[in-house]
């Protein structure tokens, strides 16, 4: 400041300011944060029908959110792998995941593994990759070497067949619900209910075979059905 004048001083200042071009004087702009990439898949659920995930990952590769669409499973069942109860337990974890470190919806077993395997279809290969097994050879089954037996199902008995592997373990079911609610006991003639036998041993409850939501005395039929064929087949 020049003594005596401190107002033209002032003056001067303002005017020099007045005339220097605005980038010098505005604010620098923060870059506005990436927006993660939503990454999409599906994989089977209950009956072979697909589930679909929308997971996002954070910088480090653990999962920052996951949206979870099972409206194509059975009504009332599937829909419990879409709250946030299930969905939270891969939140802030890197896969891959499975029954080890996720908890299964109960009821809804299929359903919580085709999230789980949908899940690890779209994180990074590099963190999911693991060994191919060789796929075992498909076992057809001699009529001769089946074992079969009956249990009291929901209308009509249930009838089953099996055959063993070395060990003792299943090693193929085939059911006959035919004398039940085709729509209903049909479903424990599939796949989807018979593979939870293959390759355990007997015997079975409800404690470690998940019955099917509305064909419950079906499925206990088959259970009952298998333990006994089960029995025949160690005398």
């Amino acid at each position: 400041m020049c003594s005596g004048a401190t107002y033209t001083s002032k003056g001067v200042i303002e005017a020099v300011n007045s005339v220097l071009p605005a980038a010098e004087t505005s604010a620098p702009v923060e870059e506005a944060a990436p927006v993660a990439e939503a990454l999409t898949g599906s994989a089977p659920g209950y009956d072979g029908d697909p589930v679909s995930v929308v997971v996002t990952l954070n910088a480090d590769g653990t999962i920052a959110s996951l949206t979870v669409d099972a409206s194509n499973q059975m009504a009332g069942i599937g829909a419990v792998c879409e709250k946030e109860e299930f969905t939270s337990q891969f939140i802030g974890k890197t896969g891959p995941f499975s029954v080890d470190n996720i908890d299964v919806c109960s009821g809804a077993t299929y359903t919580s593994k085709g999230v789980i395997e949908a899940v690890n279809s779209v994180l990074p290969a590099a963190e999911t990759s693991a060994p191919v097994e060789e796929a075992a050879p498909a076992v057809t089954p001699d009529p001769a070497s089946e074992f079969k037996a009956t249990a009291e199902g929901y209308e009509e008995d249930v009838v089953v067949y099996i055959t063993l592997n070395a060990d003792g373990a299943i090693a193929t079911l085939r059911v006959d619900a035919s004398g039940d609610t085709p729509a209903i006991g049909g479903q424990c003639e599939k796949e989807a209910f018979t593979s939870q036998f293959i390759g355990k041993s007997a015997p079975f409850s409800t404690d470690n075979v998940d019955v099917i939501s509305g064909a419950t005395y079906t499925s206990k039929a088959v259970i009952e059905a298998v333990n006994r064929a089960a029995k025949k087949a160690a005398q």
